[in-house]
């Protein structure tokens, strides 16, 4: 998926967040395949309820949030939009969103 295109193309570390228990299993075993265990860490959970002391290097370390038919998904998109605020590191974070929805 796009976690492992992102770490394979631009050799940069990806947290990929999935919320389906069967779908993350298969994720994680696949980037293993892959042999991007290295670059890709997989988190099983609601992004709208993780604890992101635990995500990666913690709130404020990520340099992007990007997302692909997910947000349409997440009603609450306040709470949506400031977590990912909360995981962007301050001026530098970018966010990039491919979906369907509105604000």
């Amino acid at each position: 998926g796009p976690a492992r295109l992102l770490a394979a193309e631009a050799e940069c570390h990806v947290v990929a967040m999935e919320l389906q228990r069967d779908i993350h299993e298969m994720a994680t075993s696949l980037t293993k395949r892959c042999r991007l265990d290295e670059l890709v860490r997989h988190s099983h959970g609601d992004i709208l309820h993780c604890d992101m002391s635990t995500i990666g290097a913690g709130p404020g370390s990520f340099d992007a949030v990007v997302s692909w038919l997910v947000f349409l998904h997440i009603s609450d998109k306040h709470s949506l939009f400031s977590k990912c605020n909360e995981m962007l590191k301050v001026k530098q974070g970018k966010l990039f969103c491919d979906d369907f929805f509105m604000l």
